[in-house]
């Protein structure tokens, strides 16, 4: 039923009409909530507020899928920029982005190119990068990415999405680099021939592989909004006497703030992802699909006075 309904969503918030309107009132209606805003001023407001509250955060600015070595040349200078901004007013962040902004899908060396140049600058800053997982097709040059500039960047870390069926052998594969694992649940829409289907199966893969990356001395960015799963993950930290350099938990602002809050006071290490960035609406979508349950706070905004006053 899960996969059914993420699929439902995924098709109705891509049809080109919907996707007209909300892109014109979907900020209003809720999307605020999770990003934002457009520019960098907004991402870095919203990051001083995090970090005054106790919380790690990393930025990443909202693109993917560059058709244009220019588009992605820019994309990068974009990030540099963010990262002399976040310096200038002395706000510790670190960065999470997307392969295919920086152009994976043009040309490797390009890609390369403009990573290592975000990399530079994050080395300059003291900034952790974190390299988001995009769909399954692209999983084998992320990581030939990673595996190459890893040696070079010790701060560079990948996520791995719990749900592919390949993930298990993809850390046996890294683990020999103790790398820094972002470790999620997985959002797109996969095959039961490429990924898990069945949410619970999810859930029981992600805890198995988290115990994996901690028995092979990798970092664990344990990136979950599942409070039972994660306080299985922490207890599982804690067993092993593992510290705040050993691992950390990964939140996307604005899902479920009450059990962020939580963890910051029990002590715990919590990195909130912060997004912006004019091309918001597929990553937004992607987190309905994730949690259809988001899809009714969308609905009940548009039908409270206040929407109505808004108008389409």
């Amino acid at each position: 039923m899960a996969a059914l309904a993420r699929a439902v969503v995924l098709k109705v918030f891509q049809r080109p009409g919907v996707r007209r309107w909300m892109e014109r009132h979907g900020m209003a209606l809720g999307a605020g909530r999770f990003v934002a805003g457009e520019t960098a001023g907004d991402a870095l407001r919203v990051a001083a507020g995090l970090l005054a509250a106790g919380r790690r955060v990393s930025l990443t600015h909202l693109g993917e899928y560059t058709s244009d070595a220019a588009a992605a040349r820019a994309a990068a200078d974009t990030y540099v920029d963010l990262l002399a901004a976040a310096r200038s007013r002395a706000l510790e962040v670190g960065l999470s982005i997307k392969l295919t902004q920086l152009g994976l899908d043009l040309d490797l060396d390009v890609c390369l190119e403009n990573t290592r140049r975000v990399l530079d600058a994050a080395a300059g800053a003291g900034a952790l990068v974190e390299i988001d997982m995009e769909d399954s097709a692209r999983v084998d040059a992320t990581l030939a990415v990673f595996q190459r500039l890893a040696p070079e960047y010790p701060f560079l870390g990948v996520c791995l999405q719990a749900y592919l069926h390949r993930t298990p052998d993809d850390i046996q594969r890294l683990a020999p680099l103790r790398p820094r694992i972002r470790l999620v649940k997985g959002a797109y829409a996969e095959p039961p021939s490429v990924a898990l289907q069945d949410r619970a199966a999810v859930t029981r893969r992600y805890l198995e592989l988290a115990r994996r990356l901690m028995d092979a001395g990798c970092f664990l960015a344990a990136a979950s909004h599942d409070g039972a799963l994660l306080r299985e993950v922490l207890g599982e930290a804690r067993r092993r006497g593992l510290g705040p350099d050993r691992y950390e938990v990964q939140m996307l602002r604005g899902i479920n703030p009450s059990l962020q809050e939580g963890l910051v006071a029990a002590g715990e290490p919590v990195r909130v992802l912060v997004v912006y960035g004019r091309e918001w609406y597929p990553w937004f979508v992607r987190r309905l699909a994730e949690r259809p349950a988001n899809v009714g706070m969308l609905l009940r905004n548009l039908v409270s006075p206040a929407a109505r006053r808004r108008g389409p």
